[in-house]
């Protein structure tokens, strides 16, 4: 089933289904690494150690019980053990041999939606909304870079340094 989509023009496009996009390997590791390096809300993740017993964080033993301990996704998709060259955008690093998504270590490392019971309820509708959104856009544009000599992030919200900035140019069919 295509999806009909309506830009600019006036003119239909049809997009992939929902499926279809779910099930292209390196498209979903492009989303995935992209939203590892720069899509983190930078909060902690508060949570408490368990009642009636110690716990071990890392290389941190013996944390009794009742500590509020957090992390920050943004440090943990920086840990260089599991995610080698970590400041850099490596897609690949979530395809195994055969281009399939491999369920590694990384993929527990993965916070950019949380984790546990207070994990993003809105992560397989944010997900879904970027894969539309992706092909909506290459399905009716060439995009290319105009400039990109300050890619920076300036507002702070996501994870980025100072005042990055990229600047696109999208021209339509």
């Amino acid at each position: 089933m295509k999806e009909s989509f309506c830009f600019l023009g006036g003119t239909e496009t049809a997009l992939p289904s929902a499926n279809s996009l779910e099930s292209l390997p390196y498209f979903n590791a492009v989303l995935k690494e992209s939203i590892r390096l720069r899509g983190n809300v930078p909060t902690s993740n508060p949570r408490v150690t368990p009642a009636g017993t110690s716990t071990k964080l890392g290389p941190y033993g013996n944390i009794p019980p009742g500590v509020r301990v957090s992390a920050f996704a943004w440090c943990l998709h920086r840990n260089e053990e599991v995610f080698p060259d970590a400041e850099v955008w490596l897609p690949n690093r979530w395809l195994d041999d055969d281009q399939q998504f491999a369920p590694k270590e990384q993929d527990r490392w993965f916070w950019a939606f949380g984790t546990g019971s207070r994990r993003c309820l809105g992560q397989n509708l944010a997900l879904e909304m970027l894969r539309f959104s992706m092909a909506a856009i290459f399905s009716n544009f060439e995009v290319s870079i105009h400039d990109d000599t300050r890619f920076m992030n300036a507002s702070g919200f996501v994870t980025g340094k100072g005042d990055e900035r990229l600047e696109l140019i999208f021209k339509h069919f």
